[in-house]
């Protein structure tokens, strides 16, 4: 997850994030967008590239995402989406988690 770039320089910031990390409020935002795929291999590739830009620690587990990807649109997806970027850059406010799930299906047009 990528996190605010606003990141507090001096020391009274830095407490004052803290703080509001260990007992500040929390809110949970949540969204759900329906995609269609034009080109699955497309989406794909962009997939590939971005592991290719990723640091594993384990090269096998690199591997092993390559493979999801290369055969699996929603894996692709999965590993394009960033979920951790819907609030990002925002004033104020500091990502603390991020999680997201693509599954196939979803409404069609009528």
């Amino acid at each position: 997850m990528r996190t605010n770039p606003n990141l507090p320089s001096t020391h009274e910031e830095k407490l004052a994030l803290r703080d509001a990390l260990t007992s500040g409020p929390r809110y949970v935002v949540s969204s759900e967008v329906t995609v269609v795929v034009l080109d699955e291999e497309q989406v794909r590739r962009e997939a590939l590239a971005k592991i290719d830009e990723v640091r594993f620690s384990d090269p096998a587990a690199a591997e092993r995402v390559r493979a999801d990807v290369r055969g699996d649109t929603a894996s692709a997806l999965s590993f394009l989406a960033d979920p951790g970027r819907v609030l990002a850059g925002v004033a104020g406010v500091h990502g603390r988690d991020a999680g997201h799930t693509v599954r196939t299906g979803g409404a069609t047009a009528s």
